[in-house]
């Protein structure tokens, strides 16, 4: 299965079905017609994630909201009193026209709330135990102010001003630049219910999409896979600062946000992501089924499963093999012979083997070197290939992991989590790809952050490292 394929698969899962869509469709026409006959001007203007095209099946609700001439009603928009007042006249025009048309038992009941009357149309039924809401449609009074709307807020006595029209344009405009934008919102509208504990709403989620999806190149393509590394990455930054009302009328929209707690779940997503963006950029024989190994690590469950299933230590040793065996590899020198002819520095040459002088002697104490290969009076070589002089014992230029690695140049496109001459662990940026200890032994590791199993090595046994001297301590 190619990762294509795969998100394909996912956001079939998660969309409502063909049978849902209808289901709500007539209903919204059914509104639409009422809600416009209560007077000349007045519109119905559908809203949420129905509107925008990010739905989440199965569809339990839809969101209209019904835009009254400000000289129809002359007293909304201002005042304690009339929030009340246009939630209640709203609801009695619901009951009454509704019932008239299509008889009593079509509302099965309307209920006031702080900005909006939700009118249910089925009564809450179970099925193996589980209860379903049924459907309900929210129609919204308000009264335009412009480019904005005015609406009621119950529970304060007053009028709010809002523009979810604003919302609604730049999801279509988004969608226009990419054509997967919606279907990648529903995905992390997915991700999103299935960490409760984060608090994102829905309405938060897409807004925060909205501000982190990265746009596609102007002269270019952009994969799902990429879109998701980006969206991770700018959300685990954007995230402290808050979600907001991108129209700018509104402020914070979900106070309630762990933010530190969301802030380590995306950069955790960010790893994953840019790990299945390299796989399946990889062109390895298995990389759209590794990628996708990655993804359902992000999704859970319902992401499809890849065509073979491998284990994160398996992964780790084909990405060594691959970066090690490119062409930075096949041109490295993997003789003692090379390696010597190859340093460019007094401390970079590697201590020959024994039995054989700098001199090209049978002795390592032949020449003027001494018996450790250099000068007498320089100084001594230490055990880690370096002189003792250095840090660690290491040398210019050098593997840090010691002589005996494969010697290899560090792929310049993969930075490791300490640098590109660093062995230790140090600042990594959210995105990059995790590095284990078969980085810091020449390869690149991806599939297994905390470390590999007990027992078992760290260094790809395709290319194994060169046997170390009897005298050398580390070996």
């Amino acid at each position: 299965m190619k990762v294509d394929e795969a998100f394909d698969t996912i956001d079939e899962r998660i969309s409502p079905t063909s049978s849902q869509a209808a289901t709500a469709a007539k209903r919204v026409a059914h509104f639409t017609e009422i809600l416009e006959g209560l007077g000349p001007g007045v519109k119905v203007v559908p809203s949420g994630s129905w509107a925008r095209g990010t739905s989440l099946g199965p569809i339990h609700d839809v969101d209209l909201i019904v835009v009254f001439p400000a000289d129809q009603q002359p007293t909304w928009g201002n005042g304690s009193g009339t929030a009340q007042e246009a939630l209640d006249h709203v609801q009695q025009a619901i009951k009454s026209h509704l019932s008239e048309r299509y008889g009593f038992s079509y509302v099965w009941d309307t209920e006031p709330r702080n900005h909006v009357v939700k009118c249910r149309l089925d009564g809450k039924f179970v099925i193996d135990e589980i209860l379903f809401p049924g459907f309900a449609v929210e129609v919204m009074p308000a009264i335009r102010d412009g480019s904005a709307l005015r609406v009621p807020e119950a529970h304060d006595r007053q009028w709010a001003t809002v523009d979810p029209e604003y919302l609604i344009a730049e999801t279509a405009r988004r969608q226009r630049e990419w054509p997967h934008y919606t279907a990648l919102v529903r995905l992390l509208k997915h991700w999103a219910k299935e960490h409760p504990e984060l608090g994102f709403s829905s309405l938060a989620m897409e807004v925060l999409a909205l501000k982190c999806i990265p746009r596609p190149p102007l002269f270019g393509s952009m994969s799902r896979a990429e879109a998701l590394r980006g969206f991770f990455t700018a959300a685990a930054a954007q995230i402290m600062k808050g979600v907001r009302d991108p129209s700018g009328r509104c402020g914070e929209i979900e106070p309630g946000i762990k933010r530190r707690k969301a802030r380590g779940e995306f950069l955790k997503m960010a790893d994953l992501a840019a790990n299945a963006v390299e796989w399946e950029k990889s062109g390895h024989e298995f990389g759209d089924d590794i990628a996708i190994h990655f993804l359902r690590k992000i999704f859970g469950k319902r992401f499809p499963r890849p065509s073979r299933d491998w284990s994160d230590y398996l992964i780790d040793l084909w990405w060594a093999e691959m970066h090690r065996t490119g062409p930075e590899f096949r041109d490295a020198p993997h003789d003692w012979n090379q390696r010597f002819q190859h340093s460019e520095g007094p401390h970079e040459a590697r201590e020959p083997p024994p039995g054989q002088g700098r001199t090209g002697g049978d002795s390592p104490d032949e020449g003027p070197q001494g018996p450790r290969g250099g000068p007498e009076d320089g100084p001594k070589w230490g055990p880690n290939g370096g002189p003792t002089d250095r840090p660690g014992g290491g040398f210019p230029g050098a593997n840090p992991a010691g002589p005996w690695s494969s010697g290899a140049p560090r792929n310049p496109t993969r930075p490791t989590e300490g640098g590109p001459q660093s062995g230790g662990r140090g600042h990594r940026e959210a995105g990059q790809p995790r590095v284990s200890s078969v980085a810091r032994s020449g390869g690149v590791s991806l599939g297994n952050p905390g470390g590999h199993r007990k027992g078992v090595p760290t260094a790809s046994p395709v290319y194994a490292p060169a046997a170390p001297r009897p005298d050398d301590p580390a070996g």
